[in-house]
């Protein structure tokens, strides 16, 4: 991949570029319309390489950066953390310093915490999302590909189901 190749040094750079190769292997037999029992078997072999490059990047590369929010979470973070705080001290203003419900705004609070810092921000792979990907042969098998799981078309063609089922 020419766009990520020689972003990072030596040893990160290879490890980025197995991940990515991985996941695009994964997408690739994930949006798949037709299984059979070998492309089954290589595509639990592929979610079994895509874990081994997912751990390697978060064991090595991750460990060797470190990362902190961005601006917009940061500033997320201040806006959620003074909420609480508002609503704990039973304050009936807002973050934004309005008052709820009818009568006058009450006026801002003068006594606003400072912008908070960013905080260090670590990758973990150790999420329901990466652990649930280990579950999509069993999927495939018990359900079907996936390209059929849309809710819009369950949504479409709902009462046309509904009146075969009672029908029968």
């Amino acid at each position: 991949m020419p766009v990520i190749e020689g972003l990072l040094p030596a040893p990160h750079n290879a490890i980025v570029l197995d991940m990515l190769f991985a996941l695009a292997e994964f997408h690739a037999f994930a949006k798949m319309r037709l299984h059979t029992e070998r492309t089954l078997k290589l595509f639990d072999k592929s979610i079994k390489t895509l874990g081994e490059a997912v751990r390697k990047f978060e064991t090595v590369t991750c460990a060797a950066y470190a990362t902190k929010e961005l601006p917009r979470e940061t500033a997320a973070r201040g806006r959620r953390e003074a909420a609480a705080a508002a609503k704990a001290g039973g304050d009936k203003t807002s973050a934004s310093g309005r008052s709820k419900g009818k009568g006058k705004a009450a006026a801002p609070q003068a006594t606003r915490k400072p912008a908070a810092s960013s905080r260090h921000v670590k990758f973990q792979a150790s999420t329901v999302k990466w652990h649930s990907f280990g579950d999509y042969v069993d999927a495939i098998r018990a359900y079907g590909t996936l390209d059929v799981s849309s809710t819009q078309l369950v949504s479409r063609r709902c009462g046309v189901y509904w009146t075969v089922f009672m029908s029968l």
